[in-house]
């Protein structure tokens, strides 16, 4: 099977530990994963833990790990499902690999939405898992904890700097191996303790009232000009 990472460094957030990962991922394992949940329970699965990922489905987003992760939080948790929001080249791939790992009965493959949509996905999910390698912004993660959803991110990039220990759970870089083993664990403590699901989404809340809303970051940028405007010139003679 064709590594997760074997695709080109993208433009957005070049990071030497991402590209790391993609010159390993042909190590990363590709055999199926006993979830020890039959077929019935698959195709029937109760929404008592929901994870929601968004994005558009290419190599360096990782929801690959989002899909190894999943397979190993099923053998707990067997009433968990997963929801992928989004649509792109990998989607094809990414099926196969439900199915490969024997959870296809617990993801949905919900496609690109309006945002409006996706946003209601997301409140209806108790969870956002952002694998990506490389995302320089990763607004979803803003979003989730503005309607009081923790965070599962890698420690890296955009989002590393958006989701604190309060709010989520960030998950270091450094093997492909480790980093499904980390996420599934992170996934786990979520989904064993609602009561932590909800500090960490109404922490989440709070963070981006005070950080992220667009009167604040207004007033930032003001500040911002005004200090600039107030700087004395110092002129340098030729």
């Amino acid at each position: 099977m064709r590594g997760l990472f074997d695709v080109p460094r993208p433009l957005a957030y070049p990071s030497e530990r991402s590209d790391d990962l993609m010159a390993e991922s042909r190590d990363c394992g590709a055999h199926s994963v006993d979830t020890s949940v039959d077929a019935a329970r698959r195709s029937a699965c109760a929404t008592s833990f929901r994870i929601a990922s968004a994005g558009n489905l290419i190599a360096w987003k990782g929801v690959e790990f989002g899909l190894r992760a999943f397979a190993l939080v099923l053998r707990e948790f067997p009433h968990a499902e997963y929801w992928v929001i989004g649509d792109g080249p990998e989607r094809a791939r990414l099926a196969a690999l439900t199915e490969e790992l024997n959870i296809a009965g617990c993801v949905r493959f919900l496609g690109a939405l309006p945002r409006r949509s996706a946003l209601e996905k997301l409140a209806g999910s108790d969870v956002l898992l952002l694998p990506s390698l490389h995302d320089s912004g990763g607004c979803i993660c803003t979003e989730a904890m503005a309607i009081g959803r923790p965070v599962v991110c890698l420690d890296l990039g955009g989002p590393a700097l958006q989701v604190t220990e309060r709010t989520g759970i960030r998950v270091p870089a450094i093997t492909p191996a480790q980093v499904v083993s980390d996420l599934a664990s992170a996934l786990r403590l979520l989904a064993g303790h609602p009561d932590l699901r909800r500090r960490m989404g109404a922490a989440g809340r709070t963070r981006v009232e005070r950080h992220f809303s667009w009167e604040i970051r207004g007033r930032e940028f003001a500040d911002i000009y005004l200090r600039v405007a107030r700087a004395p010139v110092t002129v340098v003679a030729k």
